[in-house]
């Protein structure tokens, strides 16, 4: 890889020249299709994504004790969460610097009683899956 850099560097790439970087990229999530709710985002490993109700547009309300039943979807520093078929991802930063994956701003969870893949068991009180339309 470090190779590629300084080659590129030394070819004086017009794409460095530009002030373009590359981002990277991390697949963070999928659609999935149900028969009660329709489609609705999961990680890639099948485990259901939830909104907080009381949240606002990048900005999370649940800390302290709600983080212990609800972990936030996280990404690294530098990483551009995407889905396959999935637009409207971001991330928000949250205090402490964990980066929390947004979809159309809203902040992503999810729910630690959820134990396998494709159980769907924090719906309800505040909290919903996430729809796709």
């Amino acid at each position: 890889m470090c190779a590629v850099i300084v080659a590129a560097l030394v070819a004086g790439s017009p794409l460095l020249k530009s002030g373009h970087t590359t981002t990277k990229t991390e697949e963070v999530v999928k659609i999935h299709l149900t028969n009660r709710y329709g489609k609705i985002l999961v990680t890639p490993a099948g485990y259901t994504i939830y909104t907080y109700n009381l949240d606002t547009k990048n900005h999370s309300n649940c800390y302290a004790f709600c983080l212990h039943l609800w972990p936030p979807l996280v990404v690294s520093n530098g990483v551009q969460p995407v889905g396959q078929g999935v637009s409207n991802l971001g991330a928000i930063t949250r205090s402490g610097g964990l980066r929390q994956v947004t979809y159309k701003g809203k902040p992503l969870y999810i729910f630690v009683f959820d134990h396998i893949p494709g159980r769907i068991s924090g719906e309800g009180n505040g909290w919903s899956v996430v729809h796709i339309p």
